[in-house]
């Protein structure tokens, strides 16, 4: 897969989001988001349980609450918060796993 370093800006919005990137990530995280990362669009990924286990529990639920929080009505399936998400992964993946 190739790795991107093209992240959205912190105030930046896309796909007709009414939240910022910079928003979904501290609302995930708790933190303050840096663009210093690398993603991978459309990916599969495959890693071991443990990779999957490292992350802390609240992390995941927060993602899953943005599902919950954050309906539009244009996008009934989540798919437009989904590819936020999306960008995301192999962040927490490695933000865990060091």
């Amino acid at each position: 897969f190739g790795k991107r370093n093209d992240l959205p800006k912190n105030k930046e919005k896309f796909i007709n989001f009414p939240l910022n990137f910079g928003d979904i990530y501290k609302e995930i995280y708790n933190t303050d988001y840096k663009q210093n990362f690398c993603w991978v669009s459309g990916m599969w990924i495959s890693v071991s349980k443990d990779i999957i286990r490292n992350v802390p529990i609240h992390i995941y639920e927060n993602m899953l609450n943005l599902f919950h929080k954050y309906k539009i009505s244009t996008d009934p399936t989540g798919r437009i918060l989904a590819c936020h998400i999306e960008r995301l992964l192999l962040h927490t993946f490695e933000l865990y796993n060091q």
